[in-house]
């Protein structure tokens, strides 16, 4: 994935990793069901019936299946499983095709689902990320495909490659008609197909939604030093216009298929923005996205500025965090620091492993390694004029923060010493950046040095990123450090999507979350599987509230390793 260092922002927030060890479908599986209950109490709100990660039936198209493969009474006991996104070559697959690529052109996928009262259906969408093309068909009745795969109605052999190619770059939606749903059990059967048999990647991420909305359902904004706050949505339909509004007023008007917008000026302080989508005679606003912009005089570290750096191939010195450590023999480059995401500066040509393709004919193993050392040093005059130090980092896969040798924060990294063995919990892409607020009693006059260590999730990772950025809050500014428990998305309440974004996060390469103390539902002190299990529970299984600060917002009352929030939708 390409992304512009100017922006630090990843258009693609959706985009699935694998699986971790031991973390298996049948979670995702329960949250389509408690979807579908919800479904009943909660009409007028968006349902998923299938949602991204449910396990699915599938079939490699090494020859054609059976002719009644997508009826609702076609067994299909002996074809394979997995969990969506299911594919290759993209890192957005958690059933991953290892023999796809120069093997077969397509694959054939089913799901079965439950529908209680299908007349109480006003609307059905297949909400679908797809690379290159498809077919799907409800109990046997072709309902949607994508232009490239030919004419509607025509049966498609599974030797038969898209017309042309289709990045899945985001989710696109096509209307069903629900007349075709019965009561009881239903089938979504979707064959996926490639342009060609080389084709680097194959992308099959479904989900089929009740009373889908047409507004934009998410809105992340990110203040970058230096450029300004971008701002990424993903479109439910193509629309009319898209009108993006800076505290309350309309700041540009945009092409309906434009997906995001960088605002080159942003007022310093908390800036409130939104988009409002036109179609039609209709108009609807996204939900509020805040971001604090700092005025340039508050910057203490831009991306871009020069930092050392330690390549952990080895131990770097026990010191090597502390303020002061000599690190004069260390690398210098500037940030991001990191290889493979098109977002680096400084590129660790070394870092991921190999195994095959030789550098030269003597060099035909690389060992790799797992981590990275930076430093940087910044001064502060007076630091009783500081309220606080916001430190933001774009990174993949994880990292831990010192400033002046003591821990300030981590994200993606398991508790206790990160070393250069140390791998982060699992694969991530580089996406909204992650923010830590410092207090200002750790800060000295003269000078500070901020330490961090990058932690990719394996040796073979095909990427990793690093962008700090550190500002100042001077005193008398504003700083909200209150949170709502379970308020993972930042869009403020407690509900299904909350989950959904921590799953999402966790294990697809979504967005995270901008205050990991409110996704840390269960009060643990770390954010994992079991915070968005603490929210259905609560949710749909009578589990009782979650820990405090719960249901309003207010201070965290448990001392964790976690950092105080800038921006909780508190």
């Amino acid at each position: 994935m390409t992304r512009n260092l100017a922006t630090n922002v990843v258009a693609r927030s959706l985009a699935p990793r694998p699986l971790a060890a031991g973390l298996r479908p049948p979670v995702l599986v329960s949250l389509s069901l408690l979807a579908a209950q919800a479904m009943l109490s909660a009409q007028a709100q968006e349902t998923l019936l299938i949602a991204v990660g449910d396990e699915w039936s599938y079939f490699k198209g090494t020859e054609e299946p059976p002719v009644d493969w997508n009826a609702l009474g076609f067994d299909d006991s002996d074809w394979l499983t997995g969990p969506t996104g299911i594919g290759y070559g993209d890192q957005d697959d958690a059933t991953v095709l290892t023999d796809m690529q120069n093997g077969y052109a397509s694959i054939f996928c089913r799901r079965v689902f439950r529908v209680p009262d299908p007349g109480a259906l006003d609307d059905l969408t297949l909400r679908i990320t797809y690379d290159d093309g498809f077919v799907a068909y409800l109990n046997g009745v072709e309902v949607a495909r994508s232009p490239n795969m030919g004419v509607p109605g025509d049966p498609v052999a599974h030797t038969a490659f898209a017309t042309a190619g289709h990045d899945a770059l985001a989710s696109e939606s096509f209307a069903l008609d629900p007349g075709v749903l019965q009561a009881g059990d239903n089938v979504l059967a979707v064959q996926v197909h490639n342009v060609n048999l080389g084709s680097s990647d194959l992308t099959f991420l479904p989900e089929l939604v009740v009373n889908a909305s047409f507004c934009i359902q998410r809105l992340a904004c990110s203040f970058t030093a230096g450029s300004g706050v971008t701002l990424t949505w993903f479109n439910a339909v193509a629309y009319d216009s898209l009108a993006v509004q800076r505290n309350g007023s309309e700041i540009a008007r945009l092409f309906g298929t434009d997906q995001q917008y960088l605002d080159p000026d942003p007022p310093a302080g908390e800036v409130t923005y939104s988009v409002v989508a036109v179609l039609g005679v209709e108009s609807c606003a996204s939900p509020d996205c805040q971001v604090r912009v700092f005025a340039p005089e508050d910057i203490l570290i831009f991306p871009g500025d020069e930092w050392r750096f330690f390549r952990g191939s080895s131990a770097p010195p026990a010191d090597w965090s502390q303020e002061s450590f000599d690190d004069g023999d260390w690398e210098t480059g500037p940030t991001g620091i990191g290889y493979g995401d098109g977002d680096d500066l400084t590129v660790l040509d070394d870092m991921t492993q190999r195994a095959d393709d030789p550098l030269t004919p003597e060099d035909e193993f690389r060992p790799g390694y797992l981590a990275v050392f930076a430093r940087k040093d910044f001064r502060v005059a007076d630091p009783a004029a500081v309220d606080s130090l916001v430190l933001s980092i774009v990174y993949d896969d994880g990292f831990v923060a010192y400033l002046n040798g003591k821990e300030i924060g981590r994200a993606n990294v398991p508790a206790g010493d990160a070393t250069e063995t140390t791998a982060a919990l699992a694969a991530t892409e580089p996406g909204a950046p992650a923010q830590v607020t410092v207090a200002a009693g750790q800060v000295k006059a003269g000078r500070n040095v901020l330490a961090v260590s990058v932690h990719n999730a394996n040796l073979t990772s095909s990427d990793l990123s690093f962008i700090p950025v550190l500002a100042k809050v001077p005193r008398g500014g504003p700083v909200d450090p209150l949170l709502l428990r379970g308020n993972a998305d930042g869009q403020g309440g407690v509900n299904l999507t909350d989950a959904v974004f921590i799953l999402r996060f966790l294990f697809q390469g979504g967005t995270g979350p901008t205050c990991i103390d409110a996704a840390d539902a269960d009060d643990s002190g770390i954010l994992n599987l079991t915070d968005a299990l603490a929210i259905l529970r609560s949710l749909f299984q009578g589990s009782g509230p979650l820990p405090e600060p719960f249901p309003a917002c207010g201070p965290d009352p448990t001392a964790d390793g976690l950092a105080e929030c800038v921006a909780s939708g508190c």
